[in-house]
């Protein structure tokens, strides 16, 4: 203090140094605690952040405690103080310093307030003097209360500066995104608790698949929080972690609203709902079937269906009960969709409570069909899916109930056949195809029924330009109980021989099918020749050809096996649509044994030849000539056979085994001469 200044200005600048020191003290002390508070509040949240994650209300909480720590500690350790300092001018704080002063500073201040002209100011002044040289400003604001808060200040500001060079990266940037994560949030990965689907609409009774992700921070175990609606408590299930870092869990057959969401280590995701949609339920399925018109099926209907069956082109009308209405239904046949029609009330529906739908369509193929409905972008089956099967048409069947057999007959006998045919469905046609000495195949229309008869009157089928016969009945058929038959003029026809043949057979046709009998034969015999066979005269004949006759028989009878074996190759091809594969073996066969019957026929020939058979007379010549031509038309047959051609083998095996009986039947007609001359 200058001695040359007056007693009032010396006063007034001791109080205004204790002032000074008091403000320093105050503002020392804000900026010490300020420091500690904000660094202690920045490491507790970067701790609870790394440790709990940083979700946005977390570092949103302690950023506001930031706000209030500055603005609490500034309140109280600066404004107010401050304030009260300014209020009094630093009164208070001198004489709170010192009794002596004793109400001398609040005088001295009030007077100069008051009026600072005022003559006993410097005497007051002059009092508050003698008291203030013995009260130092140390002692009124101690210099230890302004450098603590300085110290303080000084450690904190070096521990900040300490942490910012050694902290962990983590922390630090804990510490960062703290005070400015808003501006960069590259800082610290947030802690994310990801589920898929979150938000979903299902079908009543579908599986809710859940998969948790878990995004800045690991966790071995999470816990999933459901509750059904308007259920209050929330039930809990800890899901453990897939080996690919996943949690999958899922909630089997939902069938009512829930809400859900998952909770990891104190970080918890969205709250995600889940709402359930009800599909129309189905209560049944009835079919009505129009059948096509070859079936000569009646309509008809059936009221509880699966799978469904039918021939080809059968028209299908299905009915489907539902207990409400469909979203966007349809017919779902492989990859196509068949439109459904409603019916009104009016038109078949059961009750109010129930909604039929309609659906026609025409069976072609196997197949299957199922009723969809789209509901939720997607095809939601409403019924099962059930087999639509063609029902084949089987191939008819037919067969001899007479003779059944090969027969012989005399040139002017009737041999009559009956056929039985019969089909799943219906037959269309029956024909009796028929050859005589391998000729030309001869088609007979016989009536269409289940049993039917046919005669052959073979007095008149010596020649070909004449008819063999009728089939008995009406033009419209005949019935089981009409077996008539109106027997052709025979005036100019010329009779069969005895070893002519008569090959035949019959066919049945259905609507996309065909059957056909085995190949039968009718050989003409002598009368006279199977008179003495039933006698019994004939077994034991004499004379020096019996070793011809039984010969020719088994040459003859050996043609007939082979004729029928080909006849069996040549149906087996045509069920095979004409392949041969796997054939030749057979045809190799008879094709051998075709040519060995031929060179047994000529030897026989030659044989006789060289007894002088033929000079016996014309009969032996053309027995001999028989054989020949039978061998002849052997070596066609043997041809045909080598090249897989079954029906070109056929007409030449006929026409050998017609030459063989004839030969046959004639050296019988010479033993019965033989034995009635002798």
């Amino acid at each position: 203090m200058s001695s040359s200044s007056t007693p009032i200005d010396r006063f007034g600048a001791y109080l205004a140094q204790a002032r000074r020191r008091e403000i320093s003290r105050h503002l020392l002390r804000f900026l010490a605690l300020l420091c500690v508070c904000l660094v202690v509040i920045t490491a507790l949240g970067a701790w609870a952040g790394l440790f709990r994650g940083f979700t946005p209300g977390l570092t949103n909480a302690f950023r506001a405690a930031l706000l209030v720590a500055v603005f609490a500690l500034f309140l109280f350790l600066l404004w107010k103080p401050l304030k009260a300092l300014k209020r009094d001018k630093g009164a208070a704080l001198v004489e709170n310093a010192d009794a002596s002063f004793d109400g001398r500073v609040h005088t001295f201040l009030d007077t100069k307030s008051a009026d600072p002209q005022q003559p006993f100011l410097s005497l007051l002044a002059r009092d508050a003097l003698s008291v203030a040289r013995r009260v130092p400003l140390d002692r009124i604001v101690p210099t230890a209360a302004i450098m603590w808060p300085l110290l303080l200040l000084l450690t904190t500001l070096v521990a900040v500066f300490s942490a910012n060079h050694f902290a962990p990266q983590q922390w630090k940037n804990a510490a960062l995104h703290v005070w400015w994560g808003w501006q960069d949030d590259s800082l610290v990965e947030p802690r994310v608790v990801a589920v898929a689907p979150g938000h979903i609409e299902l079908l009543a009774g579908e599986d809710l698949d859940l998969e948790i992700e878990l995004s800045g921070f690991v966790q071995d175990e999470v816990t999933l929080h459901a509750r059904g609606a308007g259920e209050e408590s929330w039930q809990t299930t800890s899901i453990s972690q897939s080996p690919d870092q996943r949690f999958r869990f899922t909630l089997f057959r939902v069938n009512e609203p829930l809400e859900y969401y998952i909770n990891a280590a104190f970080t918890q995701s969205d709250t995600y709902q889940v709402s359930v949609i009800q599909p129309a339920k189905l209560q049944g399925i009835a079919a009505d079937y129009e059948y096509p018109e070859w079936t000569r099926l009646e309509p008809s209907s059936d009221d509880d269906v699966g799978d469904i069956s039918g021939v080809k082109n059968t028209l299908v009308s299905l009915t489907f009960t539902l207990d409400k209405p469909l979203q966007d239904g349809a017919l779902r046949f492989d990859d196509q969709l068949v439109a459904l029609t409603r019916m009104s009330d009016g038109e078949g529906a059961s009750s109010s409570s129930t909604v039929q739908y309609q659906a026609r369509f025409v069976i072609l193929n196997d197949t299957q069909y199922q009723l969809v409905d789209r509901m939720l972008d997607r095809e939601v089956p409403i019924s099962a899916e059930h087999a639509i099967i063609v029902r084949g048409d089987e191939a008819p069947e037919v067969r001899f109930l007479k003779p059944g057999r090969d027969v012989s007959a005399s040139p002017v006998e009737e041999v009559a056949i009956s056929v039985e045919a019969t089909d799943d469905f219906s037959v269309e046609s029956i024909e009796l195809l028929y050859s005589v000495n391998a000729g030309e195949w001869q088609t007979v229309a016989l009536p269409i029924d289940r049993l039917t008869e046919y005669v052959f009157y073979l007095e008149s089928m010596g020649s070909p330009d004449d008819a063999a016969g009728r089939p008995q009945g009406s033009e419209d058929g005949p019935s089981d109980s009409d077996t008539s038959v109106e027997p052709l003029a025979l005036s100019g026809v010329a009779p069969l021989q005895p070893g002519d043949l008569i090959s035949y057979y019959v066919r049945v046709r259905d609507h996309d099918s065909a059957s056909e009998t085995d190949m039968m034969l009718v050989d003409v015999r002598p009368f006279e020749r199977r008179f003495s066979e039933g006698q019994g005269g004939a077994a034991g004949g004499g004379g020096g050809g019996g070793g011809a006759a039984n010969e020719g028989s088994e040459i003859s009878r050996r043609q007939k096996e082979i004729l029928l074996a080909t006849w069996n190759l040549q149906r087996a091809s045509e069920a095979a649509g004409g392949q041969t594969i796997g054939q030749e073996d057979n045809a190799a066969l008879l094709s051998e044994l075709q040519r060995t019957l031929a060179d047994q026929a000529r030897t026989l020939a030659d044989r006789s030849e060289a007894r002088d058979l033929v000079q016996q007379g014309e009969e032996i010549r053309q027995f001999v000539e028989y054989l020949r031509e039978a061998a002849e038309s052997m070596e066609p047959s043997a041809t045909a056979l080598d090249s897989l051609a079954f029906s070109d083998a056929i007409q030449p095996q006929q026409r050998a085994l017609q030459l063989l009986q004839r030969a046959e039947a004639l050296f019988a007609d010479i033993r019965m001469t033989q034995q009635q001359g002798q």
